[in-house]
């Protein structure tokens, strides 16, 4: 089965949450919890999507920047 999302969505996603994730105080607990609940979801759902998601590429992308 192909994947719903071209590898430039993936993309797109993990620079927006890098965005929320390097934008934000880390003393801000609230805000973590809810940017780490999203991203909890999201891999969820790509790695349903994409038998070949690669959770920490994704992750490093998120952390760093695509």
């Amino acid at each position: 089965m192909a994947s719903k999302f071209p590898r430039r969505h993936y993309v797109a996603i993990a620079r927006v949450l890098n965005q929320q994730y390097t934008q934000h105080p880390s003393g801000d607990a609230r805000h973590l919890d809810t940017l780490f609940y999203t991203i909890d979801s999201l891999v969820e759902m790509f790695e349903e999507d994409n038998p070949n998601f690669d959770y920490r590429r994704f992750m490093s992308a998120v952390k760093k920047g695509a």
